[in-house]
């Protein structure tokens, strides 16, 4: 499981704000670039289904990724 304060202060130091989520399982992270709403959307652990939480944050108008990491250092190179 990735430690979700670790997650937070990498996605925060990018610019990315928490969203809140009933679902304790994912994490979704938003950035607003020019007109545009993006979100990450990560699952904490490994087989946890988040097209739930994905679909409303597109009917909310983000552009969603779903987005799976084994560890918080993963995280730093991909948002570079």
């Amino acid at each position: 499981m990735l430690d979700i304060g670790k997650l937070k202060k990498a996605y925060q130091r990018y610019g990315f704000e928490v969203q809140p989520n009933l679902d304790e399982n994912v994490a979704i992270f938003s950035i607003r670039t020019g007109h545009y709403h993006n979100a990450d959307i990560i699952p904490l652990k490994n087989n946890v289904d988040a097209s739930r939480v994905l679909k409303e944050f597109q009917d909310l108008g983000y552009a969603c990724q779903t987005k799976q990491y084994q560890s918080v250092d993963e995280v730093e190179t991909a948002i570079i």
